[in-house]
């Protein structure tokens, strides 16, 4: 019997040095949402657009604008990126728009506790614009009704491996998030792919970690997903994972 296994953490999305290193630290000519104080911001009718190529956002000023209202935060002025630099966090039911020209890079969490949104755009009149998470961020939300869109297309949120494959459902084209971290370990072992169907989709799980992941199958075709065929999983962590097949081939941890 073959089998894989991985206890280390795994980030499921290739990233050039450019792109890591602003996953993971502030960059220049962005906006940066910190704990800082807010510079070259302004502010009008809950949009906060930059008014020079370096710019702050403090994350209390933020917040508070997001305790009564939907807020859209934009780059401009030479700011073509935004990273989130601090924790975020809003129980009320509005909507954080996070508008990049270019890049939004998430470093910090960010929390939706309440019943509230986010929409995400990049690339917004420029070029090679991405979405990237990481070092320790990563976006949760408490509801899985809450609102979640990522350059145009509606996220269906997701909290187990029970709930992704529901999401997903049989045409396996659907575009799903994982909303928190999950822990697999009362699952028990699997005797199939948990997404056992051929995905063409786009899984976000927005740096949130599935660990303690079995899998034992008599075949010898096994992973988290049976196929993966023109379909995207991207800022999906794998902790102390274990694939079992009976065969040679087709044993991996995302997919067989």
């Amino acid at each position: 019997m073959h089998q894989f296994s991985r206890r280390a953490r795994w980030s499921l999305i290739a990233l050039t040095p450019l792109m890591a290193a602003l996953a993971v630290a502030p960059a220049t000519a962005s906006v940066i949402i910190s704990t800082g104080k807010t510079t070259n911001m302004r502010c009008v009718a809950n949009v906060c657009s930059p008014t020079a190529a370096n710019a702050v956002l403090g994350a209390r000023k933020l917040q508070k604008l997001l305790a009564s209202a939907n807020v859209t935060v934009k780059s401009g002025s030479g700011a073509l990126d935004i990273v989130v630099a601090a924790p975020l966090t809003w129980t009320s039911g509005v909507t954080l728009t996070l508008d990049a020209f270019r890049i939004l890079s998430v470093s910090r969490p960010i929390s939706v506790t309440g019943t509230g949104g986010l929409t995400i755009l990049t690339n917004d009149g420029g070029t090679g614009g991405v979405f990237l998470i990481g070092g320790p961020g990563h976006v949760t939300f408490a509801s899985l009704s809450s609102p979640l869109t990522i350059n145009g297309h509606s996220y269906i949120l997701a909290n187990s491996i029970q709930s992704l494959s529901g999401a997903i459902g049989g045409g396996g084209g659907a575009y799903v998030a994982l909303a928190s971290s999950y822990d697999a370990k009362p699952d028990g072992v699997y005797s199939s792919s948990p997404i056992n169907m051929l995905f063409g989709g786009a899984l976000d799980a927005l740096g949130n970690t599935i660990r303690n992941l079995k899998i034992a199958v008599k075949g010898n075709r096994a992973g988290f997903f049976e196929a993966i065929s023109d379909g995207s999983v991207q800022h999906l962590n794998l902790s102390n994972i274990s694939v079992r097949g009976g065969g040679d081939a087709g044993i991996g941890g995302l997919a067989s």
